[in-house]
């Protein structure tokens, strides 16, 4: 391994970070920490970072919505603070001058985790053969017996939660599907499923089996792009979503728009992908051909603007003045 030299300008991260908190979280979340604890000190829309970060707004906001949660960072008035500072700051004291100032979103009430005593649980499981049976199949799905905290976790998604325990066998699947077969990241999953209103065993279905047919139609298109063989990025599966829920762009726009990508820039770019994508959207395009078309007659006026020289004479126009014409 090469020796690392130290540098004039750099952002010290805890130990504890490192080595308790990065490894279960999001990629895309670890780099939007990072970025916000080098500005601290400066004053930043959420916007501005999605657009350093090559990230949608949302990955934003929701990071620190999880950093929140990991009691990583906390909010006071209007400024993102660090778990470090909160201790500094007494009830109405003047900010830290090195918060970082945003302008907040409209803030969602965080469902809390209820705090269930071994013997609470096993109460319960014990006077309920649908939770007994609800841990037997979990141990199956997630391939090992379950420890106390693992059934405290359990029975707070279906007490504090409301997941019926089909809700709960459901919600594993998911995540044994996405090679994640653990206890912690569940509980991330049953709070956004919550948030969202995923909790009946007939709305988790429908969603799954959207999912499952979205991920079909995402893998045919990255076949086609020739980056089926690594797993998309949090960043890039935000943009799918983008494209297919929101703008309501079919496989055949998105491989087009990465056509003209690659045709301009070499390189597969997903920010460009999207510029080319909200632009037809915002021009009412929704079909390939009608693309095509907008292109077309985009190439066909650069080709006009480029053959009129500063003094306003075309290129036909110097040709015939030079031959005396």
């Amino acid at each position: 391994m090469p020796f690392i030299n130290n540098t004039d300008s750099f952002v010290a991260v805890k130990d504890s970070f490192i080595l308790e908190k990065m490894p279960d979280a999001n990629g895309t979340y670890v780099k939007i920490y990072l970025y916000i604890l080098a500005c601290k000190g400066r004053s930043l829309e959420y916007s501005e970072i999605a657009q350093a970060l090559s990230v949608l707004e949302s990955d934003v906001v929701n990071a620190v919505k999880y950093w929140q949660a990991e009691g990583e960072l906390f909010l006071d008035d209007d400024s993102i603070c660090f778990s470090a500072q909160k201790k500094n700051i007494a009830p109405g004291a003047k900010k830290h001058k090195e918060d970082l100032q945003v302008s907040q979103p409209e803030e969602i009430p965080e469902v809390k985790k209820s705090d269930y005593t071994g013997k609470q649980v096993s109460e319960a499981v014990l006077a309920s053969e649908e939770l007994r049976e609800m841990m037997k199949v979990s141990e199956d799905l997630l391939g090992k017996p379950l420890n106390p905290s693992d059934m405290e976790s359990l029975y707070w998604m279906y007490d504090a939660l409301g997941f019926p325990p089909e809700s709960v066998l459901l919600l594993l699947e998911y995540c044994v599907s996405k090679n994640k077969p653990r206890i912690s990241y569940a509980e991330k999953v049953a709070l956004s499923w919550k948030e969202r209103d995923l909790v009946t065993p007939e709305k988790i279905s429908v969603f799954l089996r959207e999912s499952e047919r979205r991920g079909e139609e995402i893998k045919r298109i990255t076949d086609k792009m020739g980056i089926s063989s690594r797993p998309l990025s949090s960043g890039e599966e935000q943009y799918f979503s983008k494209w297919t829920d929101e703008l309501k762009m079919s496989s055949e726009m998105i491989l087009l728009a990465y056509e003209y990508c690659i045709m301009q820039t070499g390189k597969i770019s997903f920010p460009y992908m999207d510029k080319i994508l909200e632009g037809w959207n915002n021009a009412g395009i929704k079909t390939t051909a009608a693309a095509q078309e907008e292109h077309e007659n985009f190439r066909t006026k650069r080709k006009t603007a480029n053959t009129v020289q500063d003094d306003g004479y075309s290129h036909n126009d110097l040709e015939q003045l030079l031959r005396g014409k």
